[in-house]
């Protein structure tokens, strides 16, 4: 405990008077030690010291070697908030300390004594209760025998450094604190999170961005952003990184990063800069979403497109099959790509064509079944399964040595069924062992499926170019009509599918009858073309009219091809005739449509533009001119008469990024979205652009709407968001003087989270921070467990509010009970039957004392309930006591009262009188007994 401290409110005592102080508490300690010397002590001060000393702002004390107090100097008086020393003198020192710190104090003060110099700090408040720290320093005073004769004390207050000490600790706790639930929730994000500094060097990476790497934390420490970016991608990504330092200008890129194992991935990178508040950048932020299977996907649907047009290409089966190998090998880095025909019946498979490198050896050639494939590989094959082999060595389903010997190590069969009937597989083969990606799988299975139709159909086509001569027998079979003509163009058979369509004999169209049933519209159009196929020799392509059985006249698309001999002279023309009447038809009910579906963009509030975005000779986008526009362009711009204008012409100042976004989207043709401002038309949009038309036509279609009003609003949300978090900053300090405990219950590990004052409330000890839920139960008091179990799941039930309040008794460890007031709040998500719990938390409040009020309280209204029944009751028996008197009272005045005034009237005779007079005592007498 700290000895106090009485002061007096008198001014300070003089120098003169400190100084007599100073001698006579020396010599009363000198004649208290029992020196029995009549010398004076050396160590009595002299005014020039004691002014040296009052003049110091530290606390000087001098001391007695048994730690007694012989002098404060005017400084130490002042900081110790006292104006008189006399109450300090020949008091211990060590006493003055708390009780902690009094076994230090009395140490210290025992090693000067021995001559050592002492530190120690300890906490003593001012008389005024103003808490101090001070840092104390005592040496050894020595006589002129080198004796230590007595202590000189220097205390020098230390608070404000203490409190800098805490407030810096508590800082430092809160901004670990702060940064680990940063990194926690960054580590949560499904996108990798970087920050860099202005170089490019990673400072901050999440898990995320470490599996999109590939590296671990720690190594990308030591790593730049340009480190990992593939070489080819570097110089675009430094270049709008500068750029988006100088002009603050976050930005959007897709490009690759070199992984730790040396492999590629895809990722878009957002990036932006973090800015101090004077607007100067200070680090930059990129969040990287992996795209790697994205750009697989793109580029197998880039490849798929590139097979069609080799089917387009292409007309015979080994044309196609060696074109398709080839580039499925180069594409898929393969070394063997066979495509194999099945004859289950024949028990044979044929390897028509087998693309191979030069290092592998060739398995084009026809074997056995049973003997070419095992019989898993078979039953597989059968129902239509495709087979992965990653490493033919290991898997138990190949043989290891026979495929080593034709080198090859990993495969992929893709069997193809026709008819319910397995008749082909694709097998692609490779020299290493190979963890086949899913998306790759995929796409044999898609050429598989592509593959096998189209050589059937070119197998087919040659078959029908070999059977000329069946050439007027198939014709008949065919829903088309059927045409030929002679090298000069007479016709000269029609098959008879002419007659059913326009009502005459084949025979009578032959020549240039047929000219009898067109349009006279078209004739001169068709006369023409014909003639011009027949001089050069290239296939007819005619659409005219035909007047049809009916007498309605029907579209019809003539084809037709030259056949011709070897020496390449027309011998015959072969075409048909199909009818397309109900393709016009939709073609006009689109044109309709279309016609319907401008009316409504028209119509609609959304701006829309196609605009031609101009580039220099650099190949930079600097301008672009307006081709079209709706209705609701000018209203969502202000820009009014734009078509074949440009926009300089409008804003000379309109930003660059906009012809930059316009003229990427124009080279890409890859459709992109952004927000954001332009700055001389004072407005913020939301754009989606697409590339129309040809890629050199520069062509980009623009869908917009002004958003500045949304953004208005989401800055006030911002501004509120703010708001919100300084009112839930309150809201935790109104708890905290609330006294309320916090609790959280973890629905995945049955763990409840408590904080400070809830460790308290429930008596748990102060490191506890995780309780298990059956632990917690058992706190409760056995007589309110089952309800506030109950309380609980009706709480979670996800079809409930979630609202959660009860009172119960908690008992702790040593017996007590305490009654406290839960209340909490279930969180959930989705909705119907998906509804789920998510959360769970509340608050806790101690109410022992407002219960034993309570009961106090109705203790209290039953002794007055009982202290007003017995009022009431002495109450009924006083009335009824007084109703008695009154009556018996009443029957002996009623004579007095008569007589009385018989009396007083004067009008009775002696013996009336006489008799009034008898009657009155004896009436009275009545009374009094």
């Amino acid at each position: 405990m700290v000895k106090p401290i009485h002061h007096s409110m008198s001014p300070g005592p003089s120098f003169s008077h400190n100084y007599t102080q100073v001698s006579n508490s020396a010599d009363n300690q000198v004649a208290a030690d029992g020196a029995g010397s009549a010398q004076p002590s050396n160590l009595v001060l002299d005014i020039q010291t004691l002014q040296i000393l009052d003049s110091s702002d530290d606390c000087i004390q001098l001391l007695d070697l048994g730690g007694r107090i012989l002098f404060v100097n005017r400084g130490g008086q002042t900081l110790l908030g006292i104006d008189d020393i006399t109450p300090l003198l020949n008091t211990a020192w060590a006493e003055l300390w708390q009780e902690a710190e009094q076994q230090a104090a009395s140490d210290a003060i025992a090693q000067a004594a021995a001559g050592e110099v002492c530190s120690m700090e300890g906490h003593f408040p001012t008389i005024q209760g103003k808490p101090q720290w001070w840092a104390n320093k005592i040496s050894p005073i020595r006589g002129a025998d080198g004796n230590v004769e007595r202590l000189l004390c220097v205390s020098r207050d230390i608070t404000a450094h203490k409190q800098i000490q805490d407030t810096g600790k508590q800082t430092e706790e809160k901004l670990r604190e702060s940064e680990g639930r940063y990194q926690a929730i960054v580590n949560q994000a499904i996108t990798g999170v970087a920050c860099t500094d202005l170089g490019g060097r990673l400072t901050l990476v999440n898990q995320k961005y470490c599996d999109i790497t590939g590296y671990s934390a720690d190594e990308l420490y030591q790593r730049r952003m340009q480190d990992i970016t593939h070489p080819e991608d570097l110089p675009g990504n430094v270049e709008r990184f500068k750029r988006m330092l100088s002009e603050g200008t976050p930005f959007e890129i897709e490009k690759r990063y070199i992984r730790k194992d040396g492999s590629i991935v895809w990722v878009n990178n957002s990036v932006y800069a973090v800015c101090d508040r004077s607007g100067q950048p200070q680090s930059v932020v990129a969040i990287a979403l992996d795209i790697t299977e994205r750009k697989r996907r793109e580029a197998h649907g880039a490849f798929l497109a590139e097979i069609g047009e080799d089917f387009s290409r292409f007309s015979t089966a080994d044309e196609i099959m060696q074109a398709v190998g080839a580039k499925l090998g180069a594409y898929l880095q393969i070394t063997t790509c066979n495509f194999t025909d099945v004859d289950e019946a024949q028990d044979r498979v044929t390897v028509h064509h087998g693309w191979s490198s030069p290092e592998v050896p060739s398995t084009v050639g026809t074997f056995c079944t049973s003997q070419y494939l095992s019989s898993e590989f078979v039953r597989a094959s059968r129902a239509g399964e495709t087979v992965v082999v990653c490493n033919t060595q290991t898997d138990p389903r190949t043989d290891a040595a026979g495929y080593a010997a034709l080198e090859m190590y990993s495969f992929v069969t893709v069997p193809f069924h026709r008819h319910g009937q397995w008749t082909h597989y694709i097998a692609i083969y490779h020299s290493q062992p190979r963890d086949w990606q899913a998306d790759e799988i995929e796409l044999i299975e898609d050429i598989s499926n592509r593959i096998f139709p189209r050589l059937e159909r070119a197998r087919t086509e040659a078959a029908l170019r070999q059977s000329e001569e069946r050439f007027r027998t198939v014709t008949a079979t065919v829903p088309q009509l059927i045409w030929t003509a002679t090298p000069d163009g007479r016709v000269d058979y029609m098959s008879d599918q002419w007659a059913d369509y326009v009502g005459l004999a084949p025979e009578q169209l032959h020549g240039w009858n047929w000219q009898q049933i067109t349009h006279p519209e078209d004739l001169p159009n068709t006369v023409r073309d014909w003639q011009h196929c027949l001089r050069s020799g290239e296939p007819v392509d005619i659409k005219h009219r035909f007047r049809h059985r009916t007498g309605e006249w029907r579209w019809q698309l003539v084809r037709g091809v030259p056949v011709k001999d070897t020496d390449g002279s027309v011998r015959q023309w072969v075409g048909t005739c199909t009818d397309i009447q109900d393709e016009v038809d939709i073609k006009e009910a689109l044109r309709e449509s279309e016609a319907k579906y401008r009316s409504l963009f028209d119509s609609i509030d959304e701006g829309f533009c196609i605009i031609e975005v101009l580039f220099d000779a650099a190949g930079n986008a600097f301008d672009y001119r307006f081709l079209e526009a709706n209705a609701a362009f000018e209203k969502q711009t202000g820009l009014v008469d734009v078509i074949g204008k440009t926009m300089r012409e409008f804003a000379p100042q309109h930003e660059a990024y906009w012809f930059e976004f316009y003229g990427r989207v124009a080279l890409t043709g890859v459709p992109e979205r952004v927000e954001n401002t332009s700055q001389e038309l004072g407005r913020f949009y939301d754009v989606y652009a697409f590339r129309m038309g040809e890629p050199q036509e520069r062509k980009v279609a623009v869908l917009f709407n002004d958003i500045s009003e949304r953004k208005r609003i989401e800055d006030e949300r911002k501004r509120a968001e703010q708001h919100l978090r300084e009112s839930e900053e309150w809201a935790r300090l109104a708890i905290q003087v609330a006294k309320l405990g916090g609790w959280r219950l973890h629905l995945d590990t049955s763990l409840v989270e408590m904080d400070e004052r809830m460790r308290e409330i429930w008596g748990e000890s102060e490191d506890t921070v995780m309780v298990p839920l059956p632990q917690v139960l058992e706190r409760i008091h056995p007589g309110d467990r089952e309800r506030v179990t109950t309380a609980v799941n009706a709480a979670l039930d996800p079809q409930s509010a979630g609202t959660y309040e009860i009172e119960y008794r908690i008992v702790w460890n040593d017996g007590t009970e305490r009654w406290v007031l839960a209340k909490g709040q279930a969180q959930f998500e989705g909705a119907g039957e998906l509804r789920r719990t998510v959360d769970f938390f509340g608050t806790l409040l101690d109410i022992t004392d407002r219960k034993q009020a309570e009961v106090e309280r109705e203790l209290l209204l039953q002794r007055e309930q009982s202290a007003r029944e017995e009022a009431e009751g002495a109450n009924r028996i006083k009335d009824e006591f007084l109703a008695v008197l009154s009556h018996e009272l009443r029957s002996p005045l009623n004579p007095i009262l008569g007589w009385s005034t018989l009396l007083l009237s004067g009008k009775l005779d002696a013996a009336k009188t006489t008799h009034a007079l008898t009657t009155i005592p004896s009436s009275t007498q009545v009374c009094v007994e």
